[in-house]
């Protein structure tokens, strides 16, 4: 269901949770940021922490470019032709004080009998021993799970 899975070698729990555990140091206030905080946090996990990020239902690997201004695109190559795709990436802040709300809606309808979910809360009963791993992988994966 996410456009964006992360991982760290193989280990797709690492990644989501070293996602949980890093969006804090790529946040900043105001709406005009929102694009880059976005841009900037998936191209952190590539570049700076060594993830593996894969997009379109885990088919396409991203890569990123940086600018002279610091602007960061994010792109992937077609598998067989080596073509890129810029990836456009948007990013919308809440304003409560504002009542402006928005939900990603997804692409396929779901539901709670979802595989993913499942999936999620295997990966949790599989890492019980470490609750603030669990807690970052919950981040991440909310995170991750918001960008559609």
């Amino acid at each position: 269901m996410s456009v964006f899975k992360v991982r760290i070698g193989n280990d797709e729990f690492a990644g989501t949770a070293k996602a949980g555990e890093e969006f804090h140091n790529y946040w900043a206030d105001g709406e005009a940021k929102a694009r880059d905080v976005f841009a900037n946090f998936i191209y952190g996990l590539i570049y700076q922490h060594q993830c593996t990020v894969t997009y379109q239902l885990d088919t396409q690997e991203v890569y990123g470019t940086e600018d002279a201004s610091h602007k960061k695109k994010l792109y992937y190559k077609v598998n067989g032709t080596g073509d890129e795709h810029e990836i456009d990436v948007r990013g919308e802040q809440d304003r409560p004080e504002k009542n402006k709300v928005d939900m990603i809606v997804p692409a396929y309808p779901v539901d709670p009998t979802a595989q993913y979910l499942q999936d999620a809360l295997d990966a949790l009963a599989q890492h019980s021993a470490d609750p603030m791993q669990q807690k970052a992988y919950l981040l991440g994966l909310i995170l991750l799970k918001r960008c559609r």
